[in-house]
């Protein structure tokens, strides 16, 4: 196992929910002077929502395939020597717990997780120019 790679997942992790509980704080201080409706009607405040959402989904569907059972436990069934002595490795095979598997599951799984990462990636972006705000200069670029 890699365990760097462990660390620093949940040193992310521990950073997103750092993050969802200081914005949770936000909504509710600024709840108690108003509405839902008055809070989610200012864009900044949907963007973190929307931004808070999908980092839920990332991290539900990285669970998904860290957890995946297969990950673990596959071999690999080698095909035939061709005919100079070199292996047809077309005909190699996947298996797991003896059946011939696939992986098209696994891969879609890590399309969608690559096209959310992209997403929020985008919306980390927005966020960026709502703090442009506070510099004179760069806050003529946003508004």
């Amino acid at each position: 196992r890699d365990y760097v790679q462990i660390v620093l997942e949940l040193l992310v992790m521990v950073g997103i929910l750092m993050y969802v509980i200081g914005d949770l704080k936000d909504a509710l201080v600024n709840r108690s002077h108003g509405t839902w409706a008055e809070y989610f009607g200012k864009f900044w405040n949907v963007v973190d929502l929307c931004q808070i959402v999908l980092f839920i989904i990332d991290f539900i569907i990285w669970m998904i395939i860290i957890t995946d059972p297969v990950r673990r436990n596959i071999k690999v069934e080698l095909g035939p020597l061709g005919s100079e002595g070199q292996r047809l490795m077309l005909q190699d095979r996947l298996v797991y717990e003896g059946t011939s598997l696939t992986l098209a599951g696994t891969s879609r799984l890590l399309r969608g997780y690559f096209a959310t990462q992209a997403i929020t990636l985008m919306v980390t972006l927005l966020r960026l120019l709502k703090y442009l705000t506070v510099n004179p200069f760069l806050g003529s670029l946003v508004e």
